[in-house]
């Protein structure tokens, strides 16, 4: 009866027999940037001889003991949820009491207690052999290699920083000697990228290699010539549009200079928020990583936002990763990552506006080959939309759910339920395989018939007892 019911499902899902032809000419290896950002001591311990100088007796604000060892074990773990990048915490030498990493002691000198050279070298191979960038966060705090100075923040940064002072960039010798020793560390480790969270006004040209892509988290002053900028009051957005359901959600920019990152290492954790909204937080981080993982730039991921890690003031927010959880997120996201490495085309392409409203967006994608229509429902209720962008010989093969949309009355009417999201793919309308439909008519009457002949042998044994 089981492989009964199933072989209905299989064949009333097969009334169509799609043709791929027509997206054959898209061309691979064009996804930007993915980045899974991890704080190295939160992550992953696996080699327990560096943890030598750690006396933590569970208190959340001395280090854990994470290390390159830890995060060579989890890499195929990242690697298959669908990014192409880690970005990893400051490895230079820092205080010993300070699981962050940015109050730095030594700028030419790695962190011991995350484990030795090699093993940092052996981690940077172990993500080149997969395919995977590495972007290492830099400090820009003073110390004896550096003059300084203070500077005014606020909010979680200045909790963290309290009276540390910075390098003083505008003093020409700090810059030189600066972009020199990171020179010097790109040359000798072979890192793809640097990232900063800029708390004073910087020129990456100034301070930072060439060699490299620039990546920069704002929170005090202005980034200029960085290859990539996230932008607070984006990130505030992020949070607000996708905390709860029915909020405006804003129209994709197509900057791919521009970093979408929900949540970054000084601010509340993304599950605050919509736990602060008695929302279920993996439904609101499902919706959220679809938005982003179509931006056609950077994405920047927080390590164990896939597993609902919540927080909302330090050290809450860099909690010690769980690898123990329910994979809910991560099959979600694994899905809707694959489908889009299998259609990188939809990233060359500009989206435009379409339609939106409380709480949904409905964008055109108009690439070279194969027009795209992507259609996210953060609502409260199913919505039907109705296009007519779309030519009346086409229909829209849905990649993510699989919904097929066929032309009516010159319109393609988009049903979509409450909290999901499609990307559909325009290809020539494909007419009824009625052999299918056939089959699966003569099994719903067999399965009929069947169900008929149970009730009554049951109602008969019934009567004879």
């Amino acid at each position: 009866m089981r492989k009964l019911i199933i072989g209905v499902l299989i064949l009333s899902s097969l009334f169509t027999t799609p043709n791929y032809e027509a997206l054959a000419s898209e061309q691979h290896n064009e996804t930007p940037d993915r980045v899974y950002s991890i704080i190295v001591d939160r992550f992953s311990n696996g080699d327990s001889q560096n943890d030598m100088h750690i006396s933590n007796d569970e208190d959340d604000h001395l280090p854990y003991g994470g290390d390159y060892v830890g995060i060579i074990d989890k890499l195929d773990y990242i690697k298959d949820m669908g990014f192409n990048a880690i970005q990893l915490s400051n490895v230079f030498d820092h205080e010993d009491t300070d699981y962050l990493g940015y109050k730095e002691v030594d700028y030419g000198t790695l962190e011991p207690m995350f484990g030795t050279e090699d093993e940092f070298k052996q981690l940077i191979k172990a993500a080149h052999d997969r395919e995977m960038k590495v972007i290492i966060d830099i400090p820009m705090t003073a110390n004896d290699q550096f003059s300084g100075q203070s500077i005014e923040l606020d909010g979680f940064v200045a909790d963290y920083y309290g009276d540390t002072e910075f390098i003083d960039f505008t003093k020409e010798q700090n810059k030189k000697q600066y972009q020199s020793m990171l020179n010097e560390f790109v040359e000798q480790y072979n890192v793809d990228g640097l990232s900063m969270y800029t708390h004073q006004s910087v020129d990456a040209n100034e301070i930072l290699p060439s060699k490299v892509t620039t990546y920069a988290f704002e929170t005090v002053g202005k980034s200029t010539n960085f290859d990539h900028v996230q932008q607070p009051h984006k990130t505030k957005t992020l949070q607000q549009s996708f905390k709860t359901i029915n909020q405006p959600i804003e129209s994709y920019s197509n900057d791919k200079h521009e970093i979408l990152a929900a949540d970054t290492w000084f601010t509340e954790r993304f599950t605050h928020f919509a736990a602060s909204e008695n929302m279920f937080p993996p439904q609101r981080i499902k919706q959220l990583s679809d938005y982003m993982m179509m931006h056609n730039g950077p994405v920047f991921f927080n390590y164990g936002t896939e597993i609902a890690l919540n927080g909302e003031e330090l050290p809450t927010i860099h909690r010690l990763m769980n690898f123990r959880t329910d994979a809910e997120i991560i099959d979600h996201i694994t899905h809707f990552m694959t489908t889009l490495k299998d259609h990188q085309v939809v990233y060359r392409s500009d989206k435009q506006l379409i339609k939106k409203g409380e709480g949904y967006l409905l964008s055109s994608i108009k690439t070279d080959d194969v027009p795209f229509v992507y259609y996210i429902n953060n609502t409260d209720k199913t919505l039907d939309q109705r296009i007519n962008s779309v030519s009346q010989d086409k229909m829209l093969r849905g990649l993510l759910i699989g919904d097929n949309v066929y032309p009516k009355e010159e319109e393609h009417e988009l049903i979509l339920n409450r909290e999901e999201s499609e990307l559909y793919a325009t290809i020539d309308v494909q007419p009824m395989n009625w052999g299918y439909l056939i089959a699966a008519f003569i099994i719903f009457i067999g399965f009929g018939i069947f169900v008929f002949i149970l009730t009554k042998r049951s109602k008969k044994n019934q009567g004879n007892h």
